[in-house]
């Protein structure tokens, strides 16, 4: 087999595998993982993304940790819904803070916890600002 030929099946494998991942992820992302119901990513975080800043860093909390499967999938579904902003995975040292949840009441007591006043809050999601 020629080198040329070899370099083109190289590429045609590497592309393909590119285009494998990118449907599956388009089809089966909103299904359930580990039995785990995910949400569609955009409308979730929708009115966030409306009342935050364009750019910069915010601080993130949440009421799984991240180390977990919900709180991983939250935190990540998060960062790439309200890119360009980078979300930092604790509340110290920030202004505002992103409050994203499964169980929406754990919005108040995360506030108390890390001594913040909610300023917006859209159900699973809020905007947490210091006092």
């Amino acid at each position: 087999m020629s080198r040329e030929r070899a370099l083109g099946l190289f590429a045609l494998g590497v592309a393909l595998a590119g285009v494998l991942r990118g449907t599956s992820v388009h089809l089966w992302k909103e299904r359930s993982l580990r039995g785990v119901p995910t949400t569609r990513i955009d409308p979730r975080y929708a009115q966030l993304a409306a009342v935050l800043p364009p750019t910069g860093r915010l601080g993130y909390v949440s009421d799984e940790p991240l180390d977990t499967g919900r709180g991983g999938r939250l935190y990540f579904d998060a960062l790439y819904a309200l890119a360009p902003r980078v979300l930092s995975p604790d509340a110290h040292g920030h202004r505002l803070v992103v409050a994203n949840v499964f169980e929406p009441a754990s919005i108040e007591r995360l506030s108390r916890q890390h001594g913040l006043l909610p300023v917006a809050v859209f159900g699973g999601t809020a905007l947490l600002e210091k006092r």
